[in-house]
């Protein structure tokens, strides 16, 4: 970990509830993430995936809240991927969620991802760019463009 925090590299984490799917081995894997990032807060880290929805209901779990609070973080926004599997386009049920990280977070560390090709399953590329730019111009936040992509250019040092 020494040398990846003198380089500088970014982490990119994708943390699943294994060896089984509940949200308690979730909890247990986050909490784990949590600590890892006591022991090395200097290596920037991306959280892939985000949250699901029910994660983001008040209370936060704590794990989750440890995460979202920590600065060294970026959270991928990437809904269509798990959300389109049930629900429709332009996900309004959203709303609430994107809120929550807008307000736990802040947009200057929200990063949105479109799973490509994978979310063509449920939505089309501009759909996945679309409903993520309309909610959140919905629910007031001014930074759409740096979170689809200003945030990640800053993260890996690229001009404009």
């Amino acid at each position: 970990w020494e040398e990846i925090a003198r380089l500088g590299v970014p982490i990119f984490w994708e943390i699943l509830g294994l060896p089984d799917s509940s949200e308690a081995t979730l909890l247990a894997q986050l909490d784990r993430l949590d600590r890892w990032a006591d022991r090395h807060p200097e290596i920037p880290c991306v959280y892939t995936h985000g949250f699901a929805p029910g994660l983001l209901r008040e209370p936060i779990p704590e794990p989750v809240h440890a995460i979202l609070h920590r600065q060294q973080f970026l959270i991928e926004v990437l809904y269509p991927i798990s959300w389109g599997r049930e629900h429709e386009y332009p996900y309004t049920e959203l709303e609430g969620p994107l809120r929550t990280l807008v307000r736990e977070v802040g947009a200057s560390r929200l990063v949105w991802g479109s799973d490509m090709p994978n979310v063509l399953r449920h939505c089309t590329y501009a759909q996945s760019l679309e409903y993520l730019r309309r909610h959140l111009r919905t629910i007031g936040c001014r930074d759409v463009d740096n979170v689809l992509s200003g945030n990640l250019r800053q993260l890996f040092g690229i001009e404009g």
